[in-house]
């Protein structure tokens, strides 16, 4: 008993609640984490490059404000109806990358510099003062 008179009275003995509280906490971190890493590693495993999305992207038809339009189908091939003085075209084309679009017309490979957000397709010509955006139609 004299061990317990020489004992600090302002001392108190752990009365158990502090361990769930850290094991909860900890808990939940490691579990936070495994949650994150989950969803890291189906992205990852999931994520397609940016050339496969872009070949999807482009699928559609597309207009501009002068009229113009272009048919992209999912087999590779287009479609250029006649405007004004030009004729109507078919083609085969397939991305080179996300901006570069590669097709062949009449025989002829000719690679456009394109950028693809959301609706719009921005076609970008020889001249770096001349650009044609495209709205796609829904």
């Amino acid at each position: 008993m004299s061990k317990q008179r020489n004992a600090n009275p302002k001392a108190r003995r752990s009365t158990g609640r502090r361990l769930p509280v850290w094991s909860l906490v900890v808990g939940a971190v490691v579990l936070g984490g495994a949650a994150l890493g989950v969803l890291l590693g189906y992205e990852l495993a999931t994520r397609t490059s940016p050339d496969v999305v872009a070949e999807k992207a482009i699928v559609g038809k597309w207009v501009n404000e002068t009229g113009g339009e272009i048919d992209f189908y999912a087999d590779g091939t287009g479609y250029l109806p006649p405007v004004f003085d030009v004729e109507e075209y078919g083609f085969t084309y397939y991305l080179q990358d996300a901006t570069h679009l590669v097709m062949t017309v009449e025989n002829q490979d000719l690679t456009v510099e394109i950028r693809l957000a959301r609706d719009k397709l921005t076609w970008y010509t020889a001249d770096p003062n001349v650009k044609y955006v495209y709205t796609r139609v829904k």
